[in-house]
Formats: structure tokens, sequence, C-alpha cells
């Protein structure tokens, strides 16, 4: 649901619902081992925007995941690649992102 975006009734309310997922981005997979989520996506994830934008698209995967019970961080792979720096904005990724690591873009303290 991520990938699709918001719905048109999402993207109507106040504040608007928005996706930073670049399109084209294809799942390509995910698994969880141990608590750690590993999604694989198309090469088109990582495409695109500059800092903020990689940011919040990063960070919306790592909400989404991080809301089953069994998630407790989450790497990120292109396809089939783990990224250890990621987009061409060079964001380290050398361990499992978790809620922590974007709690700054969140509007309110959640």
């Amino acid at each position: 649901a991520l990938i699709a975006g918001p719905t048109d009734t999402e993207q109507t309310t106040w504040p608007a619902i928005s996706s930073a997922i670049p399109e084209g981005t294809r799942l390509l997979g995910v698994t969880i081992e141990g608590g750690i989520a590993k999604v694989d996506f198309s090469e088109e994830f990582e495409s695109g925007g500059g800092t903020f934008s990689v940011t919040s698209r990063l960070a919306q995967v790592v909400y989404t995941l991080e809301q089953f019970p069994t998630v407790d961080g989450v790497e990120f792979y292109i396809e089939g690649t783990r990224v250890i720096e990621f987009s061409s904005e060079g964001l380290i990724l050398d361990k499992p992102q978790t809620f922590d690591d974007y709690d700054e873009l969140l509007p309110i303290d959640a």
C-alpha cells in the first residue's frame, strides 16, 4: 500500500498524506529474521530527490514495517544488494534502521 501511494481520500485530508516513494519503485521482496526486516526494492527506490526526500522515503518504509511486532529494525536492499550508502545524497545505513533514526521527521512527539 505504501508503494501504491495515498488514496484520493488520503490526499484530500488535512494535513494531506503523501508518499516519498519514487514512482516506478517495485518491491522485490521482504524477509524477517531475528527482528530485522530485509526489504529489497528496485533501483527506482534510490533515484531522485534531495536529502529530505530520500530521508523521508527511508523513514516511511521503517515506520510502515516497524508497526508489526516482529520487526525491530529494517535493512535496505536495492536489486538484491545490501545498501550501506543510500542514494547520491550519501546517507549511511550501516546498521538496521529504526524509529529512532527518523524521529526528527515526526510533526509531533510520537
